[in-house]
């Protein structure tokens, strides 16, 4: 069915969607061979981009799987190629599940630092994803007593107090 080039791609582009709808779902096995294979596909046909947003999907699980090495090295690697050939946005998106990856590791600066980078790039004031991303900063600065770090960064990335 999926046979030239194109076709491969988008067949990767169906698996990244597949992945995600089965980790939505909380099918983290069935989401990682998904993401695996749309992986491997993304990565015979050079498909760059797409190779990048199928990292997040598996640093995703691999976060949930509790494998927070290998998050932490499919979300860098997820980052670089969003940095090169992806939008703010994606960008953002990748930061956000680094910061919720310190976060679980007990890195709450770094979990800081990650979450207001995603903010810096968002300039979508009113959107949604900024919005719910802003009240967990000020949720999490509130619950662990992170008034001074919070400040540091309001500071360092000219953001206003959220």
């Amino acid at each position: 069915m999926f046979t030239s080039a194109g076709d491969r791609v988008d067949q990767a582009r169906v698996l990244n969607s597949l992945g995600a709808t089965a980790y939505a779902e909380g099918d983290s096995l069935k989401a990682q061979n998904c993401f695996e294979q749309a992986l491997t596909i993304a990565h015979q046909q050079e498909a760059r981009q797409l190779y990048g947003r199928t990292l997040r999907g598996l640093g995703d699980v691999a976060r949930t799987l509790l494998r927070y090495t290998d998050s932490e090295r499919y979300y860098r690697e997820a980052l670089t190629i969003a940095k090169e050939l992806d939008t703010p946005a994606e960008q953002g998106a990748v930061l956000r599940r680094m910061g919720e990856l310190a976060q679980v590791q007990g890195s709450y600066d770094v979990a800081l630092d990650c979450w207001f980078q995603a903010l810096n790039l968002d300039q979508r004031l009113e959107h949604p994803a900024r919005v719910e991303l802003e009240a967990k900063v000020k949720e999490f600065v509130l619950e662990h007593h992170l008034e001074a770090a919070y400040e540091r960064f309001c500071e360092q990335y000219e953001i206003p107090h959220v």
